[in-house]
């Protein structure tokens, strides 16, 4: 899609109802598939994943929230539905992360650790 036309598509959305717009936002960007009902739960996700990426950018500058995810996951780029949430979370991860310099590694203290926090909670997405 050129940049035209991706503008002229916010424009639209933007000039949507609110309950339209959060309609696209909850199917583009939830992470209502995690089987877990604690709110925590999805913030440490979003966090640990913010933290991974701010670790890993002093490396490579040039990888994404969703390149580690890909890489924890061994998932490959395709159109099925999990590679899809993949995409939300990495979405939502950069996102709440932008502008941040001090994040909590919730407790882990090793990198091995928070990647296996990062593997155990998305093992528990729920395939709709």
């Amino acid at each position: 899609m050129e940049k035209a036309e991706l503008f002229n598509l916010k424009n639209i959305i933007l000039s949507l109802p609110f309950e339209e717009r959060e309609e696209i936002y909850s199917s583009c960007f939830s992470t209502g598939y995690l089987g877990t009902k604690n709110l925590n739960d999805r913030l440490i996700l979003l966090s640990l994943l913010a933290l991974v990426y701010q670790k890993m950018k002093l490396k490579d500058n040039k990888i994404t929230h969703l390149d580690i995810l890909l890489k924890i996951t061994n998932q490959k780029k395709d159109d099925s539905s999990f590679y899809k949430f993949l995409e939300s979370v990495a979405i939502l991860s950069k996102d709440l992360s932008y502008g941040i310099e001090i994040i909590d590694s919730c407790g882990l203290k090793t990198s091995q650790e928070i990647i296996n926090k990062i593997k155990e909670l998305l093992n528990t997405w729920i395939p709709f």
